[in-house]
């Protein structure tokens, strides 16, 4: 249950060691007692952005072209948008076998959201995938993606 916060009522900040009033805190409803979080508004930004800055993103850029260029093939009708080629699922997303070459954004595969993170399974939020066969059928038990028969690959270069 949820318990509203309470502004007259002082905290300590576990960052800082502030005493302040609990409207200062994120509100938290699981796992906590008091119904806000231990580090106040403040610490709690500052912790998110020296973590942002401590690992900065900087896309590949021929893989940012490749995939702008694949968008750009799909509005011009280039391209043409199939089902997944491992379980037929109507919503799929171009998976690039390469990103080199100047037709790299024409050779793709459709692959449905799961079949497509199992795709890349290397990630470790991707293996979970293998606990729930349901939801990627055409996952084996290897792990490795096995085109349901039937399906052709969709897309690509005339």
């Amino acid at each position: 249950m949820f318990r509203p916060v309470n502004t007259y009522r002082m905290k300590a900040c576990s960052r800082c060691h502030r005493a302040l009033p609990y409207s200062a805190f994120h509100r938290r409803r699981h796992h906590v007692r008091s119904g806000v979080r231990a580090a106040c508004k403040e610490c709690t930004r500052q912790a998110s952005r020296e973590a942002r800055l401590a690992r900065p993103y900087s896309p590949d850029p021929t893989k940012t072209r490749t995939r702008w260029r694949t968008r750009a093939a799909l509005l011009r009708g280039l391209l043409v948008r199939g089902v997944c080629n491992v379980c037929g699922n109507a919503s799929a997303q171009a998976h690039h076998l390469t990103y080199d070459g100047a037709l790299a954004h024409l050779m793709v595969v459709w692959l449905c959201p799961s079949c497509h993170a199992a795709a890349h399974s290397s990630r470790g939020w991707a293996r979970q995938l293998e606990l729930f066969p349901r939801m990627s059928p055409g996952l084996d038990l290897s792990g490795r993606l096995t085109p349901k028969p039937g399906l052709q690959h969709a897309g690509g270069p005339g």
